[in-house]
């Protein structure tokens, strides 16, 4: 089984490759190491799943770019004159809003608005401080005096970079939704991090995603023949699919279910997660 799991993550980073050629998209020298000590099985078999989500093979950050006049208006406003670029190598390349085509795509453009560009690096992924730290030591001697940085990747990348400098950073996307990848170009949004899963009690269907109004006690009068009423009766209703599910797993009583309102403290409360201390406490025995 081992043998075959192996396999199939090369077959995963051949896919990798595959999309690098289609969309003239390079990563950095650190993905393709990672891509070899799958090939070879080096990687323990949970290592090895944990590296290809970090990969965004099972998942990834969708983004999409922002009109360039409001990255051109963002540099008036920041008096940004000279400036670094920092493009993400992971997700952002695969949607075409990062990578090095993404990156020169946006070097092109802040010339063309005579903006100097003191250095541009890609960055494996942008969202993890110590890649963001080591990196940058790379540029250090040629961004010691830039205005600022700007920065292709997702919210959570742009706001690392902003943690490790004292410089102002302008995002070139917008982020849409934490997906599911199907196949390359084509993502669904499956999980809103809402803080309270309820996957247990609705057959594995996520209702704040698969509903239309993000519903934990439907469906609602607005579906004809298993449609939402929301698109114009176009899309599946996310709780017919619920019904469905819990029916062929002969589980319906969680259907009758009635759910308390959604706990939005939630997802507003906490913005720090302590795993170390937090997987401490949880395995801690009790007196």
């Amino acid at each position: 089984m081992k043998k075959i799991y192996v396999i199939w993550s090369f077959l995963d980073v051949f896919n990798g490759f595959f999309y690098q050629i289609l969309t003239k998209n390079t990563y950095s020298p650190y993905f393709f190491l990672k891509c070899s000590t799958f090939y070879f099985g080096i990687n323990k078999e949970d290592q090895i799943s944990i590296k290809l989500l970090k990969l965004g093979f099972k998942y990834m950050i969708l983004t999409v770019s922002k009109p360039w006049s409001e990255i051109r208006d963002a540099c008036k406003q920041w008096d940004l004159q000279t400036v670094a670029v920092i493009s993400c190598g992971s997700c952002s390349a695969q949607c075409g809003t990062g990578g090095t085509e993404g990156l020169k795509k946006i070097v092109d453009s802040l010339e063309q608005d005579g903006i100097q560009i003191a250095a541009s690096i890609v960055i494996e992924e942008p969202c993890d401080k110590r890649l963001v730290k080591t990196d940058l030591r790379h540029i250090q001697n040629e961004t010691q005096k830039i205005d600022g940085y700007i920065v292709a990747s997702c919210g959570m990348g742009a706001q690392t970079v902003r943690e490790v400098t004292d410089k102002p950073v302008i995002i070139t996307t917008d982020t849409i939704m934490m997906s599911q990848t199907e196949r390359i170009g084509l993502y669904h949004e499956k999980c809103r991090a809402c803080g309270k899963c309820v996957l247990n009690e609705t057959g594995g269907i996520c209702p704040i995603t698969a509903c239309a109004k993000s519903l934990l006690n439907g469906p609602c009068g607005g579906v004809i023949d298993g449609k939402c009423e929301m698109g114009g009766y176009q899309n599946d209703c996310g709780w017919v699919a619920i019904y469905n599910r819990l029916k062929k797993l002969d589980k319906l009583e969680l259907f009758s279910k009635v759910r308390p309102p959604r706990d939005w403290s939630l997802v507003t409360k906490r913005s720090t997660v302590n795993q170390r201390k937090e997987m401490k406490d949880y395995y801690a025995c009790e007196e």
